[in-house]
């Protein structure tokens, strides 16, 4: 065998018309990946090679028939094949002599191939910022895919009868394996019915499922399979070619290697291993993820609206929100998905797919592209509706637009956050009831119309309403979560005796509490007075509950030097004012440094006037996690003290803001003692025998958010009394939108029975190119890329022919 293989390097290597091949194979690859612009890297922006493992199997179509076109075929139409059997090597060692000859080449054409990986390397911003893993098993995948199609082809090789028909042969059935089976599953008769069995069939659903860097054994075993029975029918063919079929048949039935190939495709329907070899493992799915995918009984159907050509960051977008519902098909068939444009048909059917859409609560996005001439405007809708039974719930792909980061940090925040909003997505459909969430009112809460953003968010899927605590006698246990935002007038002791037994029963509870009463308009209201406003104190009557509980409140406001701004006259134009937009140090953008799921991967959020959180030593040990903290360049303004605007007319230096960081959320975590232990009085006592409930002076474990910023859940109120989103910032008209985000984190987390918070944590690195270089020595590293290949090649054949002419003189 091993004769057998050095016959067919040198022959392959010695073959003008087969180096040439091989060459041309370098320049359409080369041409591709760095000038093509739907498939250039340097267009892509980002530091992968995922293009090459895309288009490789579409030139491997033909490069690989070409190779084993003259494996069997050559020695056929010379006579030696008769001259081989007749040696003592059996047909199937003559047919791997044969296979590990050619794969021996493409692990030869592989290493050149590494140039591309040196130059993405080096372009990497910063260099070397590049998923060597990833790459790693992209090429492990194209391995086995090469192994594939040269099993396929040497199989042409034995059955055809000249080396042109071996070739147009085997391009033909590496064609019709590779894409037949996914090309079928796409027609309407099979979608949601055989679709994923038939592509599974297809070599294609393996190969893309290797080529991003995930090895399963599925696919292992699937690749091994094809190329064992191919191997097999490719000896059987020599062995016993002119024979009848009845021949052939008792031949392959005392085979061995044929039982190891199907007993290989039996193994591929099981998954009984899988390797992330990702660096940052986003092909991993949590523990707490594939809990919940299991217990998927029916059928979840899952429709992406990103049908279509995207610009290159949005693609990836694409693209992952599809792996990522692969690998939850992996997990249980019974999540489902498919593609669609909501933009494609006539223009009744796509203005009737958007008033749709909008009823939905789906907006869409509006991109700037360039289309090669100009500059247009692209609408897309990046979502996908989740359905279950008559339920759907849509769930945007896209994160909030930060002004301060660039579009490829939000992509890939993106990206980082599709798998919790698909688990939560699921979650939130399989659930048996909708969560109650409660407001408080009667003590100058926040109204209906201040948290309208926040409700209408959570209505799809929550049930949320107020609750006067005067006008009840327990707070149902019924209520998930009860919320106090923004009280402004003292609550009486039973309002806390009720809030205190709802906690000790297990009740969870979101404080937003504002210690001082001051805002920006009664500020301005003041200055205009040319008078200081004098922040004082509420008086909430909470400060017990608070103490009992672990923390409290300081009656304080901290500044903050990252800030937003106002608005502040400046003078006149004419009779037109002038304004100029301040730092105004009292609304702090807050960001978390922690990784709780809470707060990870938020943005930044815009506060007005909040407080410092303080803890207190507890009767019972408490688990606090801090959520929100100010920067490092802070101070505190203790009350009384006034607020005006003079302290942004010189503005001040980061040194005047010495203080340390200072918290601002906080979640408590335990079981907590009651604020009427040793105290409870006959009264309440009598309630609650009347209504047989027992005093609780411990509580079950149980968790409560308190944030020292009132305003924090509220929307402000456009000039038509419409709602804004919450978030929104009318002074700088802008909109914060991680402002939403955590409140809406904090209720998920608070309700979480899966965990799915957990997936929050999963962080995906940026990986750019770094476009000053490119801009620099773009040129250089394009036609690098395109030439070196190719001139290896051909000095390998070079080489390799001026030696053996040596030899051969010589001999």
């Amino acid at each position: 065998m091993l004769a057998i293989i050095r016959k067919e390097i040198q022959s392959s290597l010695s073959s003008f018309s087969l180096m040439l091949a091989i060459a041309v194979f370098f320049l359409l690859i080369g041409l591709m990946l760095w000038f093509f612009p739907n498939t250039s890297i340097p267009d892509n922006k980002f530091s992968t090679l995922q293009s090459l493992f895309d288009i490789a199997p579409w030139l491997f179509l033909f490069i690989i028939p070409a190779l084993t076109m003259r494996s069997i075929a050559e020695e056929k139409a010379m006579g030696t094949l008769d001259i081989l059997k007749t040696k003592p090597i059996s047909t199937m060692a003559i047919v791997c002599g044969k296979f590990i000859a050619i794969m021996l080449l493409i692990v030869l054409i592989l290493a050149i191939s590494q140039i591309y990986t040196y130059s993405v390397y080096q372009l990497g911003f910063p260099k070397g910022n590049m998923d060597l893993g990833g790459t790693l098993g992209s090429y492990i995948g194209w391995l086995w895919l090469a192994g594939c199609f040269t099993a396929i082809g040497i199989f042409a090789s034995a059955k055809a009868a000249s080396q042109m028909i071996a070739f147009l042969l085997a391009a033909g059935l590496c064609f019709l394996l590779y894409a037949g089976p996914s090309f079928i599953a796409t027609l309407p008769i099979f979608v949601g019915r055989l679709d994923y069995t038939i592509a599974w069939l297809g070599i294609q659903a393996h190969y893309e499922a290797l080529s991003r860097g995930a090895i399963t054994g599925s696919d292992l075993f699937y690749f091994l399979g094809i190329i064992l029975v191919f191997l097999v029918a490719s000896a059987t063919v020599i062995r016993n070619e002119g024979m009848r079929i009845r021949s052939n048949l008792v031949f392959l039935r005392t085979y061995k290697p044929l039982y190891i190939g199907g007993l290989c495709l039996i193994l591929s329907c099981f998954n009984l291993f899988s390797i992330d070899l990702t660096e940052d493992k986003r092909f991993t799915i949590a523990k707490e993820t594939k809990e919940l995918l299991r217990s998927v009984d029916d059928i979840i159907y899952v429709t992406v609206l990103m049908d279509g050509k995207f610009p290159a960051a949005f693609t990836r977008l694409k693209k992952s929100t599809l792996e990522k519902l692969k690998g939850f098909n992996q997990v249980n068939k019974k999540i489902q998905f498919n593609l669609e444009d909501p933009l494609e048909g006539d223009i009744a059917t796509v203005n009737s797919n958007q008033e749709s859409l909008k009823q939905q609560g789906i907006q869409p996005t509006k991109l700037t592209v360039y289309n090669g001439k100009e500059q247009e405007q692209k609408i897309i809708y990046p979502y996908a509706i989740f359905h279950f039974g008559e339920r759907q719930i849509p769930v945007n792909l896209l994160e909030g637009q930060d002004p301060n980061a660039s579009e490829d940090e939000i992509l890939n925040r993106s990206v980082a956050l599709l798998e919790y909003k698909f688990g939560n997505a699921i979650q939130k459909l399989r659930m048996n009831k909708n969560p109650v969430i409660a407001f408080t009112k009667g003590h100058g809460e926040l109204t209906s119309l201040q948290t309208a953003d926040l409700e209408r968010t959570l209505r799809p899927v929550y049930s949320t309403g107020r609750i006067i605590l005067d006008s009840v006698v327990q707070i149902s246990k019924e209520i998930d979560i009860l919320v106090v935002a923004k009280p402004q007038l003292p609550f009486t002791t039973r309002d806390n005796f009720l809030m205190d037994q709802y906690l000790m029963h297990g009740g969870k509870i979101i404080w937003t509490i504002d210690p001082l009463f001051v805002n920006t308009d009664t500020v301005n209201a003041s200055n205009r007075l040319k008078k200081d406003f004098l922040p004082l104190p509420y008086a909430l009557n909470l400060e017990e509950l608070f103490f009992k509980y672990g923390w409290r409140i300081q009656s304080n406001i901290v500044l903050d030097y990252a800030c937003s701004g106002v608005p502040l006259l400046m003078g006149y134009s004419g009779s037109t004012p002038q304004f100029d937009l301040k730092p105004w140090y009292y609304h702090p953008l807050v960001t978390s440094t922690s990784n709780h799921p809470i707060v990870h991967n938020l943005d930044r959020i815009g506060l007005y006037y909040p407080a410092t959180i303080d803890t207190v030593k507890t009767k019972l040990p408490i688990h606090r996690t801090i959520l929100l903290t100010t920067s490092d360049h802070s101070r505190t303004q203790m009350s009384p003290s006034p607020v005006n605007f003079e302290i942004v007319r010189q503005p001040l230096q980061p040194e005047q803001f010495n203080r340390e960081k200072q918290t601002v959320g906080m979640l408590l975590e335990g079981r907590f003692t009651s604020a009427f232990e040793n105290r409870l009085s006959t009264e309440f006592n009598q309630a609650l025998t009347q209504i047989g409930a027992t005093f609780m002076p411990i509580s079950e474990p149980t968790k409560m958010i308190v944030y020292s910023d009132g305003d924090l859940m509220a929307n402000s109120i456009g000039p038509r009394g419409e709602p804004r989103p919450l978030g929104y910032n009318p002074y700088e008209q802008r909109t914060y939108p991680s402002n939403k985000n955590l409140m809406l984190n904090s209720i998920e987390y608070l309700l979480d029975d899966h965990q799915m918070m957990q997936a929050r944590n999963k962080d995906v690195k940026l990986r750019l190119l770094d476009t000053a270089a490119l801009r620099t020595n773009g040129g250089v590293w394009r036609w690098l890329n395109v030439c070196l290949p190719i001139v290896l090649i051909l000095c390998i054949a070079w080489v390799f022919g001026f030696w053996r002419k040596q030899r051969y003189a010589t001999s």
